[in-house]
């Protein structure tokens, strides 16, 4: 009995289970990997918005209730967390979009091996290709440009903790200056002469009095 021998080039029509299967967990993941970069990046905005507003809270409530200087100091520690958590969510970012990167390369591998030669797969390129085109751009800037992206968040946070330092000591030379003006004593002229012995009687001109008037 002779068995039929399977077709070698007949192209398949379509993609393994295993692969088909492989192919949907790698998307699902790349959507969810997408999500998370979307909310880092809300997230550290609302964040520097926070600082912002309070440092400048911190500035004008110590000037308005005229509290002491080092009470806008203490403006430090919530700027510092802020530093520290966007820190860790600029990491998260780092890695998730090196995540991305591989999980392109993944399918795109998958395509070409399950498609056929010459087809829209193979010929298209690899898709998608976000991820990549985002490392590109910053691959090809200049350096200071690649470290300022990087570490652009010290820079915002730094400057940040020059204006609370400037403001504290800012704040404590006008509330000195206040204090020095306020012990300044008040110059007070009292004119203790009788409007007769000075002149200023009403018709007698200054220097004379009526007895000096009535002398011939």
């Amino acid at each position: 009995m002779m068995m039929a021998n399977p077709e070698p080039d007949k192209p398949p029509s379509s993609f393994p289970d295993y692969s088909k299967a492989w192919l949907d967990q790698l998307a699902g993941e790349y959507r969810i990997i997408q999500e998370k970069i979307d909310k880092i990046a809300g997230v550290r905005i609302t964040v520097r918005g926070w600082s912002v507003t309070l440092v400048v809270a911190f500035a004008f409530g110590a000037n308005t209730l005229k509290l002491p200087p080092y009470w806008v100091l203490s403006a430090l520690l919530p700027v510092t967390a802020f530093l520290l958590m966007e820190r860790a969510q600029a990491r998260y970012g780092d890695i998730l979009g090196a995540r991305a990167v591989r999980i392109e390369k993944r399918i795109w591998r998958i395509l070409r091996i399950s498609a056929p030669e010459g087809s829209e797969v193979v010929v298209g390129g690899m898709a998608p290709h976000i991820a990549h085109e985002l490392g590109e751009e910053s691959q090809f800037a200049h350096p200071a440009v690649q470290r300022f992206q990087s570490m652009g968040y010290i820079v915002f946070y730094g400057v940040q903790i020059v204006l609370v330092i400037v403001a504290a000591v800012w704040l404590g030379q006008l509330q000195q200056q206040t204090v020095r003006e306020g012990q300044q004593p008040s110059t007070l002229i009292i004119n203790n002469l009788s409007p007769e012995a000075s002149g200023a009687t009403k018709g007698v001109p200054n220097g004379q009095t009526r007895s000096d008037r009535r002398q011939p």
